[in-house]
This record gives structure tokens, C-alpha cells and sequence, in this order.
């Protein structure tokens, strides 16, 4: 019996309300919101495995994907699109847009798809099996082969996080400062680099 790190891929796409059998897919997505239109928010957890059942959790990653004809469009500037998700999101945004609110092509060109990292935390006593950098610098094929996502860039805070014994994240860390380094060294490795003025780092993928 072999005990696998496994990845197990979801996201928000993967329910479809409609309002009666006569709407169309088409018409369905054209009735949506910009936020649950170009915007799909994804999840990816680490678990120890045995082939047949889970052996135990031990970190997880939670990200949005943004699709391109967002990220340039004339119906709405991307902080715009931004500001209709959680704050954090909006605060990336901020930071990787231009003066109108578009996102620079420096770090995006209007034909490409962008990822954002709004969390990743692993079990503190499971640090250093690569779990972590395998999922860093898989994370394209990985939404690619799974829900057909493809970034080519991706996005992250690197704000020290880790999952705590009993599962629940912590308040805000009072050593911030000093884990800090550790968590820009990790993306890194992955590599990460920083954004000009700015504490956000990216990451530009081949096409998936």
C-alpha cells in the first residue's frame, strides 16, 4: 500500500444555478455578474493519501483566477472588477494596475490569463517535504489539467501563514517581521520575484 501527496483541485465554477430549463448556458453566463463571469475563485488541498481514502490533511491553497478578456476589457477597469471580491483581492489590484485601474502589460498582456495566491498554508510540523514547492511550481498544469484554467502569470502576498495542529489558521502572527523573509526565500525558489515598489511578487508561467 503506498502513501501518496495528493492534490486535490476544485473550484466555485463547479455549480450552475439556473432559474428555470429554458435558459441557455450562454444566456446563464451573459446574466452574471462581471465577478462570477471573469472570476473564479479555486481551491487546492494537500493531503496524505493510500489510493482509496484520505490519511490526513495537511495545507491548502486558495486563489482566483482572472480571465483575460477581464483583465483588458472596456466594460470595467480590473480594480473595478476587483473591488467586487474581498479586500485583499482589491489590494493586489491596486498594486499591479496602472493609473486607469488596468492591469500593466508589463506584469499581463491583454491576451493572457492571470492567477492570484490569496492563501497558502501547510501544517507548521510538515514543512520541508516540498509539498509546498511541488505545488508552487506546478501550480499552471495543475489548474490547467483540472479545471482548464491557464495563467501565465501569478500573483502572491508573501504574508507568513501556516495551518495550526488542530486545523484552524491563527489570528495574525505576532512574528510577521521576522518569518518574512523565510516565506520571500520560498517564493523564490519558486521563482518568484518582487514587483517594483511594491511587496508583491509574481511569477510568469510558459503556456500551460
Amino acid at each position: 500500500m503506498a502513501v501518496l501527496i495528493s492534490y486535490k483541485v476544485t473550484s466555485d465554477k463547479c455549480k450552475v444555478r439556473v432559474p428555470h430549463m429554458g435558459v441557455s448556458i450562454e444566456d446563464y453566463r451573459k446574466n452574471l455578474t462581471p465577478d462570477l463571469k471573469y472570476m473564479t475563485n479555486f481551491t487546492i488541498e494537500v493531503f496524505l493519501d493510500d489510493d482509496s481514502q484520505k490519511i490526513m490533511d495537511f495545507g491548502l491553497l486558495r486563489g482566483v483566477y482572472f480571465e483575460a478578456e477581464a483583465l483588458f476589457s472596456n466594460e470595467l477597469s480590473f480594480t473595478a472588477l476587483c473591488a467586487m471580491a474581498s479586500p485583499g483581492v482589491y489590494d493586489m489590484a491596486v498594486a499591479v494596475a496602472d493609473m486607469q485601474g488596468n492591469i500593466k502589460p508589463s506584469i499581463c498582456r491583454p491576451e493572457h490569463n492571470m492567477a492570484y495566491i490569496k492563501e497558502m498554508v501547510n501544517e507548521e510540523h510538515f514543512r520541508g517535504n516540498k509539498a509546498g514547492q511541488y505545488l508552487l511550481n506546478n501550480l499552471a498544469p495543475l489548474l490547467s489539467h483540472s479545471l482548464n484554467l491557464r495563467p501565465h502569470v501569478c500573483i502572491v502576498l508573501p504574508y507568513p501563514q501556516a495551518k495550526a495542529p488542530g486545523g484552524a489558521l491563527p489570528g495574525a502572527a505576532e512574528n510577521v517581521a521576522a518569518e518574512q523573509p523565510y516565506h520571500i526565500g520560498f517564493y523564490e525558489k519558486a521563482g518568484y520575484t518582487k514587483l517594483d515598489g511594491s511587496d508583491y511578487m509574481y511569477k510568469k508561467f510558459g503556456q500551460p
